[in-house]
C-alpha cells in the first residue's frame, strides 16, 4: 500500500460525507483517481465500516451506488 492508513481514513469519511450529502456521486471519482488497486481496495474497505456499520442502518442507495462504482461494476456514480 502506498497511501498511508490516515490518506485512506481521510477518502473514506469524505466518501461517506458525499453519501450522505446532497452532493453530486461524480466527486467520488477525484478521491479515488490515481490510486493503485490496493489503495482503492483499502478504501473501500474503510468505507464500508465508515459508512453505515455503526449506525446499523442499511446500506442507503447511494452508498451502494459509490460501492458498485468503486468495486468497478457499476457505470459511473
Amino acid at each position: 500500500m502506498t497511501m498511508s492508513a490516515l490518506e485512506v481514513g481521510m477518502r473514506a469519511d469524505a466518501l461517506v460525507q458525499i453519501m450522505r450529502s446532497d452532493v453530486p456521486l461524480e466527486h467520488a471519482r477525484g478521491l479515488v483517481n490515481g490510486t493503485s488497486d490496493e489503495d482503492v481496495k483499502a478504501i473501500i474497505e474503510a468505507f464500508r465500516r465508515r459508512g453505515w456499520v455503526d449506525d446499523n442502518l442499511p446500506v442507503p442507495d447511494r452508498g451502494g451506488r459509490l460501492l458498485d462504482w468503486l468495486a468497478g461494476l457499476g457505470d459511473n456514480p
